[in-house]
């Protein structure tokens, strides 16, 4: 911008000094509307300069010398009406010109058919030559006019309605602005015609519609590029006006007016008319013409004066009337009718209630249009109706000039149809339909009383009703004209019952008009003797006995049902069908029997009608066990509740009930026909009201299954799961399951029914160390309960190993949040490799005299482990009795297969003590169900079951402890290069196992989290003992003791630990490593272990005291630290 300055000073200096300063010469266009570029024509427009126009900048879009085209711009400008514009140059100050600045607003300009008035301010354009330029053809400018400073007017054109219009300066020979602007239709000439109004024009296409008389509509019949015609409804008065609307919405309204006027058009009879015609020059127009009533016009009769007579041709229409030629329209139009005319009737049809009438002058539309001319009406005289509508209608013109009108009419009966035109005019035809009689009631001979004769045509008042020549007095009529009431004394006698006498009813408006039936017959009342039977609940064909049967409204009842399609075979016999549903308590009582015929004469009630029944017949029989009492499902057929008895091999089967479909028996059999053989059926017998009988020996007792139940796997609450119930006699027939009361869906048993899967809502309430009650069910009938299904802790979740992997990355966690490891790892987070190869490890040893064992390891270690005391321990943590294992003396040890089993009774308490060693003598891991927690049993490794039964506790709030003993009773050779002592725990701290480790060499002992107390599981808690427990309980500090503690119990308690030895690694330089300086055992504690919540009612203590070394080791460690 300083730059700027400076040149700008430097050439000002250099244009005073020289005196040239810019001369603006002309402006183009004069005027325009703000925003617009003008172009400034003159002189010495040398650059840099500045234009300016009245202080607004103009934004330069073209400079030369000579020319410059800019556009004046700023706040503000919109109020100026008109602009200075100067240039400033180095060289000096421009002259000034003035640019006229004018607004036009489109949305208030308007136009009066062929002129357009522009509104907006034009304030300062007053003495500019303007023209309005069609924007589609340079060559078409028409002029514009200054009416006043907000308004200027142009005429229209053709091609300026096809685009916009541009506002040329005609003073510069210059283009100005584009204005955007709608336009209405264009009128040019007009005329009225026969055929309709034609308008010359333009601004016309097939969505422009034209109104006459304010919003009557000229319907359009042809547009074509410029003009139009459309058909007006009526022109009612002399001057008219029509309104043109385009698509865009924009109209023009324009009026006509008719030198001559119709004042009046009269109908002076059926066939000629008069109209006034104001004006009327008969010497102007040869052949003038009434038109609108028909396709041509109608000639004059007779002209007097301004009265012009015609006569209505016979297919003449009412119509908007009006004089004219062949082809000009004269006057304006007046309503016109030909009075309608009936001339006779051709039909009237009773069946389907049509009449049939000619006539003249019946069209029921106005000539040219839709509108209706004429209504028909129905009007029945005395049956108190109104005036009615023909139910349907139609006319048809014929050659003969007459019309034919068929009238379906509500009722056959004599009536008026009526023809009223728009016209005032109406006319009426009596119609009588024929009278028909079709059927009368009957009376008893002899009764007088009231009949009803059917039929139709019935009118009032009705001249006579007569039967059999006598009369039926005070005849009433029905609304509907189909039904006449009259009275009869019932005194005219015939020869035969059956014999039938006439019924004449006669019509007033004719005394020829009268119909004649025999149709009436004296009454009798039907008697019944007998009806054949039908098989209970069975529908069959009855066939009734007795006298005065007809088939006149025919009807028969059994025990209050309807027995449909009754035939009268004769006076004597009938026959329908019976559904045979009356349900029935005793099948011997019988049913009674009742007729009517003619709808009033009905037997009294007859009891004659008998069920019968079906032999039943036996199929087969649901089973039960023996001494056990229950229901029993007979099936076969022809089974009823009629006397019903039902015995098994002679004992009553009580209580028994027949289906509702007679197809199966339900009762009650005590079970008690002791049989020899269960293959051997009972035979079952079927009694129905002692007359119907079946035997048939289809009863079986249902052998025994005792269904037992040992433990169960768990879901966490409020997670369903899939739950693996143990036990034995688990079939898959009708297999019910349910836990804690709630049902486990989808239960399937296994190949040996030793076990069973179901799907476990897991939605009973209950504490985590609550146990659930299973219970299982097979079909129906056997059944056991067991407590044995835990939740699993809320707080337990799927164990993850050192290296941060769930199941450190070698196995994969199960429904249990327990790992099940690969192949080749082990423990319970899978973190432990079995290196051991092909490497055979022996059999654990089991001492014969008391429950410790030994496992020797291929590398010669020998782990000692077993359970070494069981303390009853006070509140105050207080020893009460303590029981030494290795001091008891055993009553009873047995060794059977794989297993050792020591029984003894402790003194002075008389408990049961049992402990079990189970050795797992294979060369592969086993897994263990113990109180549904599912073990991994490690190779040649020993689990322990100790079962401490009956025990008295010195206080209720005493607890039992059972402490296990681990540790190195021999090492292998003198050198250690690998040694440690691990545990791996569960969330709460407990700990799942134990690892002590010797060259590679891994002692592992695995403690369930559960103990099954007084027959419940229960969970367990293990922790580290202490010194001052190891002390107080004179134990020795070199072993590992592990103590299972529980609350007192009031039946038994059983514990499950088990140890196993693991090869974890063979270094290929033992001896190297041997070398090394010997560094004190270093025993760490790894957590690795699912969450679980500390029980409740047991706590389990596991109590760990890690040696550095048993006492011989430690010898012969000390020669080897000397050596390194």
């Amino acid at each position: 911008m300083f730059t700027y300055l400076c040149v700008f000073l430097i050439f000002l200096a250099i244009g005073y000094v020289n005196g040239q300063a810019p001369q603006i010469n002309d402006i183009l266009p004069s005027f325009g509307v703000a925003g617009s570029p003008i172009t400034l024509i003159g002189v010495r427009f040398e650059t840099p300069n500045i234009i300016t126009a009245s202080g607004f900048n103009c934004d330069v879009a073209f400079s030369s010398l000579t020319q410059i085209v800019c556009t004046p711009s700023g706040g503000g400008i919109e109020t100026f009406t008109s602009l200075d514009v100067s240039i400033s140059a180095p060289t000096g100050e421009s002259n000034k010109v003035a640019y006229h600045l004018i607004k036009v607003d489109p949305a208030t300009s308007y136009q009066n058919n062929n002129v357009f008035y522009l509104k907006g301010d034009f304030t300062s354009v007053q003495s500019t030559t303007m023209m309005a330029q069609a924007q589609t053809d340079a060559g078409v400018r028409q002029p514009i006019t200054w009416i006043d400073s907000t308004t200027l007017s142009f005429p229209m054109d053709k091609a300026i309605a096809r685009g916009q219009v541009i506002l040329f300066d005609s003073t510069k020979n210059k283009e100005s602005t584009i204005v955007q602007l709608s336009y209405a239709p264009v009128v040019q000439s007009t005329s009225l015609e026969v055929i309709g109004l034609n308008v010359l024009g333009y601004i016309f296409d097939s969505s422009t519609q034209v109104f006459t008389s304010g919003q009557d509509p000229c319907t359009i019949t042809s547009v074509i590029e410029g003009s139009f015609t459309c058909r007006p409804k009526a022109i009612p008065t002399q001057t008219f006006s029509y309104r043109i609307v385009s698509g865009n919405g924009k109209s023009t309204t324009l009026s006509l007016s008719f030198w001559r006027e119709l004042k009046s058009a009269t109908a002076l009879s059926a066939r000629e008319a008069t109209l006034q015609v104001i004006n009327y020059d008969s010497s102007t127009y040869i052949n003038p013409l009434v038109q609108g009533l028909r396709s041509t016009g109608i000639s004059l009769a007779s002209v007097t004066g301004d009265d012009l007579k015609i006569n209505f041709p016979l297919d003449a229409q009412c119509g908007n009337a009006y004089l004219g030629t062949s082809i000009l329209r004269l006057t304006n139009s007046m309503l016109l009718c030909p009075a309608p005319e009936f001339t006779t009737l051709v039909s009237n049809s009773v069946p389907n209630n049509t009449v049939v009438i000619l006539g003249y002058f019946l069209a029921q539309t106005m000539y040219g249009s839709q509108d209706q001319a004429l209504n028909f009406t129905v009007e029945y005289g005395g049956l108190g109706r109104g005036p009615e509508s023909c139910e349907s209608i139609s006319t048809l013109f014929n050659l003969n000039g007459t019309y034919t009108v068929n009238c379906k009419v509500p009722l056959s009966s004599t009536l008026y149809l009526k023809a009223s035109s728009i016209g005032k005019r109406t006319i009426q035809m009596l119609i009588a339909f024929p009278i028909v009689v079709s059927t009368a009631t009957p009376l008893l001979y002899g009764s007088p009383g009231k009949i009803t004769i059917s039929g139709s045509g019935f009118t009032v008042p009705l001249v006579q009703v007569t039967i059999g020549g006598a009369e039926c007095t005070a005849p009433v009529v029905s609304q509907l004209g189909k039904q006449v009431v009259c009275d009869f004394d019932a005194s005219v006698p015939v020869l035969n019952v059956n014999d039938t006498l006439e019924v004449k009813v006669g019509d007033t408006y004719s005394v020829n008009l009268f119909a004649k039936e025999s149709v009436f017959r004296y009454g009798q009342i039907p008697t019944v003797t007998s009806a054949t039977s039908t098989i209970y609940a069975i529908p069959g064909i009855v066939t009734v006995i007795g006298t005065f049967f007809l088939n006149d409204q025919l009807e028969v009842t059994i025990g209050g049902n309807l027995c449909a399609s009754p035939i009268a075979l004769d006076s004597t016999k009938l026959t329908c069908e019976f559904k045979s549903d009356i349900v029935v308590t005793d099948i011997s009582s019988p049913l009674d029997v009742v007729v009517s015929v003619q709808s009033q004469f009905s037997s009294s009630s007859s009891s004659v009608f008998y069920y019968t029944l079906p032999t039943p017949t036996i199929i087969n029989s649901t089973s039960t066990l023996y001494g056990t009492p229950q229901q029993v499902t007979i099936r076969g057929t022809g089974f009823y509740n009629f006397g019903l008895v039902v015995h098994i091999e002679g004992s009553i089967c009580s209580n028994a009930i027949a289906s509702m479909d007679s197809k199966e028996i339900t009762c009650e059999f005590k079970s008690d026909i002791l049989v020899s053989d269960l293959s051997t059926p009972l035979n079952v017998t079927v009694v129905i009201n002692t007359n119907y009988k079946a035997t048939k020996a289809v009863f079986y007792y249902i052998k025994p299954i005792q269904v037992s139940i040992t433990s169960s796997t768990s879901t966490k609450y409020g997670v369903p799961g899939i739950v693996t119930i143990f036990g034995n006699n688990f079939i898959n027939d009708q297999l019910l399951v349910r836990i804690g009361g709630s049902e486990c869906t989808n239960a399937v048993s296994s190949q040996n029914n030793k076990q069973l899967t179901c799907r476990f809502k897991s939605d009973v309430v209950a504490d985590e160390n609550t146990a659930l009650d299973v219970f299982v069910s097979v079909q129906s009938l056997f059944n056991a309960t067991e407590p044995v299904f835990l939740y699993i802790k809320s707080n337990k979740n799927c164990p993850f190993g050192s290296n941060g992997q769930m199941c450190s990355g070698h196995g994969t966690c199960n429904q249990q949040y327990s790992c099940e490891c690969n192949k080749g790892w082990e423990s319970s987070d899978c973190s432990i490799q079995d290196n051991s190869g092909g490497t055979v490890i022996p059999d654990p040893n089991v001492n014969p005299n008391d429950t410790s064992s030994t496992i020797i390891t291929p590398g010669g270690t020998m782990f000692d482990v077993g359970i070494v005391l069981i303390n009853e321990i006070d509140k105050d943590n207080n020893i009460v009795q303590s029981y030494n294992i290795s001091s008891i003396k055993w009553n009873n040890i047995t060794k059977q297969d794989n297993q050792h089993i020591y029984t003894t009774t402790i003194q002075n308490n008389q408990s049961t003590l049992n402990v079990k060693l189970s050795i797992n003598n294979l060369n592969e891991r086993v897994y263990y169900n113990f109180a549904g927690d599912v073990i991994p049993i490690l190779p040649k490794s020993i689990k322990y079951q100790v079962e401490l039964q009956n025990y008295t506790f010195s206080s209720s709030l005493n607890i039992m402890q059972f402490i296990f003993k681990s540790g190195i009773l021999q090492e292998a050779g003198e050198c250690v290069y690998e040694s440690d002592t691990n545990t791996q725990t569960t969330g709460d701290g407990s700990i799942r196992s134990i690892q002590m480790v010797l060259n590679g060499e891994t002692l592992v002992g695995t403690f369930s989290d559960r103990i099954v107390l007084d027959n419940r599981p229960s969970y367990n808690q293990v922790s580290k003992l202490t010194n001052t427990q190891i002390n107080q309980n004179s134990l020795d500090t070199q072993s590992l003791y592990v103590a299972i503690t529980t609350t007192s119990f009031k039946k038994d308690i059983i514990v499950d630990p088990n140890f196993g030895v693991l090869i974890t690694s063979t270094p290929d330089d033992q001896e190297a490593k041997c070398k090394k300086k010997f560094e004190s055992w270093k025993i760490g504690v790894i957590v690795a272990c699912s969450v679980v919540g500390v029980a409740l009612v047991v706590t389990t203590v596991m109590l760990i005291k890690k040696k550095r070394v048993v006492k011989q080791f430690n010898a012969k460690l000390k020669a080897v630290n000397k050596s390194k």
